[in-house]
């Protein structure tokens, strides 16, 4: 699982965690503990949510730690968002994730957006319109050079997942969970672009 640690002894809950809902006949909860170093919360089992030594944590924004403790399953952090169809995608070492569809083959929108205003026109929520500027400037870089350049590639897929997952690009970055496999098929799923990974092991 991922923990969070905040110095401060009041409850406390990071941006990325408010709202929780664990998905169906997903066996977890928001957990909370109070301990010597701070609030301790995370998405786990309550029978074994525990914190980690302290030297585990990686500081991130607001006064965070963040720590990724045992086995992570991606499922449990999944994010409901009823506007994407989303794909299953994989790390290298084969952690599930859900990534949002955003375009299709054709380049064209391919989620659900409510419509307003005197002339109806789409409005698209902060969440969508990052994840669509995201996908439509991924598709034109790609298109471009036909390749990935991996850094900005990195920052796209992590605003993706982020928009699918419990997780911020922050706490995807620090922890290190964005790898080749992961980002490139997080990218062709938002792109409609038949992306693959070509290097190391085959796709």
């Amino acid at each position: 699982m991922i923990v969070y640690l905040h110095p401060s002894q009041s409850p406390r809950t990071p941006p990325w965690l408010e709202g929780f809902q664990p998905p169906d006949s997903v066996p977890v909860e928001l957990c909370r503990r109070e301990t010597e170093y701070g609030h301790l919360i995370g998405v786990g089992d309550p029978l074994i949510f525990d914190s980690p030594p302290l030297r585990d944590y990686c500081e991130i924004a607001d006064g965070w730690r963040v720590a990724r403790v045992g086995d992570l399953d991606p499922l449990h952090l999944l994010r409901a968002q009823r506007w994407a169809r989303t794909v299953r995608v994989e790390s290298i070492d084969g952690l599930r994730w859900q990534a949002p569809v955003i375009l299709d083959a054709d380049g064209e929108e391919a989620y659900l957006v409510s419509y307003g205003g005197p002339d109806f026109l789409p409005l698209r929520t902060p969440v969508q319109q990052r994840c669509h500027d995201v996908a439509v400037a991924a598709r034109a870089a790609i298109e471009a050079k036909r390749e990935l350049d991996m850094a900005p590639a990195c920052r796209w897929a992590a605003v993706l997942l982020s928009a699918t997952h419990h997780v911020s690009p922050e706490v995807l970055a620090v922890l290190g969970l964005l790898d080749d496999r992961l980002i490139t098929e997080t990218l062709a799923a938002a792109t409609g672009l038949p992306l693959r990974v070509e290097k190391g092991a085959p796709a």
